[in-house]
C-alpha cells in the first residue's frame, strides 16, 4: 500500500510539474536583430547608413535563402552521372 501511495505521489508531481513548466505563453515575435559585418563598427557609420544596410539585408535575405535552398535541391539531384565519361563512352 505504501508503494502505491508513493507511485501516485510521483505521478501527480510529474503531471502537475509538466503542466506548469510546459506551457509558456510568451510570444517570441521579436524583430530580427541586425548585426554589422565584422570590422564595420570601426568605420564609424552613421545611424542612417546603418538603417540602409539593415534595409538591404531585409530585402535580400529571403532571396538568398531561397537560392540556397535551390542549390541544395539541385545538388541533391544527380544532374550528371558520377563518372561523366561513362556517359560519353556509351
Amino acid at each position: 500500500m505504501f508503494r502505491l501511495r508513493v507511485l501516485f505521489g510521483v505521478l501527480a508531481v510529474a503531471v502537475f510539474g509538466g503542466l506548469l513548466l510546459g506551457d509558456d505563453t510568451k510570444k517570441t515575435d521579436a524583430p530580427a536583430k541586425h548585426t554589422l559585418p565584422q570590422g564595420w563598427k570601426a568605420i564609424g557609420l552613421s545611424d542612417e547608413q546603418k538603417k540602409k544596410i539593415y534595409a538591404i539585408e531585409d530585402e535580400y535575405e529571403p532571396k538568398i535563402t531561397a537560392l540556397k535552398k535551390q542549390i541544395e535541391t539541385l545538388q541533391g539531384e544527380e544532374m550528371l552521372p558520377r563518372n561523366p565519361q561513362t556517359r560519353l563512352a556509351a
